[in-house]
């Protein structure tokens, strides 16, 4: 098989400072591929099938997926198939939107589980869903066919909508397995937001809902890693900022990020960023 080709967002965005795009799926697809930047792909009517990381999918009238752009996959369409792919960067949403479990659950964890869960579906949108988000999706391609600056502001806020909306119906459709999900995610953006507090893995467990083996393992595959050492990694980052952006003392800092022993601190910030804090700090 040739190496896929890696598509760069800046080909389709129509305007630099929006990382954004609309762009329409075209027969018989694009062959296997990555990018750097997400795609919605929302099917308006025909059929295809997406092969992701080497698992097929099936795309009918309704049929809703986010592929992330470092994920391998290809795409068939076949002829009279009209399908949108919205094309964005992250970078371009608001925390407001990214810290929502549904959001979490559906636009990042779920791809990223796929390989491991083995869903053989994407999400399905019911006609009335499907109406309005292709309404927000044509205001979008709208938008960003003009060049006043409050075009991009509003095609953004729009995508904004769309993204709400496809998070919303995920809730509202969800199967056993996606309801694991979304209590994982809801524990992520607990950690995140709270990774100075105690945190034992009873108390992870507890709060996910889920068995405790459903828990470390779902947890292993959507992040990589276990709940403590995730859990060790935010502190770290959270560390990394405090050094960078505060004047306070590497034992403050460690003890704000809930570590109780700095030399413990120093040891996980040398094995996680592969240099001392206060080395990394003079770097900064």
């Amino acid at each position: 098989m040739q190496p896929p080709l890696h598509l760069l967002g800046q080909h389709y965005y129509p305007h630099t400072d929006c990382p954004l795009a609309v762009v329409l799926s075209e027969a018989p697809g694009k062959p296997y591929h990555n990018h750097d930047y997400c795609e919605l792909t929302i099917v308006v009517h025909g059929q295809g099938h997406h092969i992701v990381e080497g698992e097929k999918y099936h795309l009918t009238a309704g049929s809703c997926s986010l592929v992330q752009g470092k994920q391998n996959h290809q795409v068939f369409i076949q002829e009279n198939t009209l399908a949108y792919n919205v094309l964005y960067h992250p970078s371009i949403l608001t925390e407001t939107l990214t810290e929502l479990p549904a959001y979490r659950a559906f636009f990042v964890l779920e791809p990223s589980l796929r390989q491991h869960r083995h869903f053989t579906s994407y999400l399905h949108l019911s006609s009335t869903i499907l109406n309005m988000v292709e309404n927000i999706i044509l205001r979008i391609q709208k938008e960003l066919s003009q060049t006043a600056r409050h075009n991009r502001v509003m095609a953004t806020t729009l995508l904004h909508e769309l993204l709400l909306f496809i998070s919303r119906a995920y809730t509202e459709n969800v199967h056993r397995s996606q309801t694991a999900l979304l209590k994982l995610a809801d524990v992520l953006l607990q950690m995140e937001a709270h990774c100075e507090e105690i945190w034992t893995l009873d108390y992870i467990q507890t709060c996910s809902g889920l068995e405790k083996s459903q828990c470390c393992k779902l947890f292993k595959e959507a992040t990589g890693t276990t709940p403590i050492d995730h859990l060790l990694h935010l502190r770290i980052q959270q560390a990394m900022r405090l050094l960078r952006d505060t004047n306070n003392s590497i034992t403050e800092i460690a003890f704000s990020c809930g570590f109780n022993d700095s030399n413990y601190f120093s040891r996980q910030f040398r094995r996680i960023a592969k240099s001392s804090p206060s080395a990394w700090r003079q770097q900064q």
